[in-house]
């Protein structure tokens, strides 16, 4: 659960980065919010398909 909660708090920083006026689209940046907000939301998805086949297990 706390990773699940970290991931969504990153998706939350990157988007709030992206969404300020002083954000500079040029600025060289690796890997690119854009990209950390993709691939940060694939990890959240697989977090959550993990902790349901695990709480399936738990209760039978």
């Amino acid at each position: 659960m706390t990773a699940i909660r970290g991931l969504k708090q990153e998706i939350g920083r990157l988007k709030s980065t992206l969404e300020n006026p002083d954000y500079d689209d040029n600025a060289i940046i690796h890997p690119d919010k854009f990209t950390c907000i993709y691939w940060t939301r694939g990890y959240l998805e697989k977090a959550k398909e993990t902790l349901r086949e695990n709480m399936k297990g738990a209760f039978k």
